[in-house]
């Protein structure tokens, strides 16, 4: 089990590994051991948030908008 406090940390190190992956063009095989990082961070995000079941929501839209907008950076509005 992972500690709630650690939903901030875990996220902050998943945007990051997104953060890789599209800096890389996100479509290179180089690109796949940060993308599953980003995965797992993500997820041990959640698991730590699961001990305050009532910030889920409000921490998943957060997360989404987080990476989305990362995403949109990259990317541009429109694509991908």
């Amino acid at each position: 089990m992972i500690a709630k406090g650690l939903f901030d940390p875990m996220m902050d190190a998943g945007d990051s590994a997104l953060g890789r992956v599209l800096d890389a063009g996100a479509a290179e095989r180089k690109s796949a051991f940060d993308l599953l990082a980003a995965d797992a961070f993500v997820t041990w995000a959640f698991e730590a948030a699961a001990e305050q079941p009532s910030t889920i929501a409000a921490r998943a839209d957060a997360a989404m908008r987080r990476m989305s907008a990362q995403a949109v950076r990259h990317l541009g509005p429109g694509e991908g």
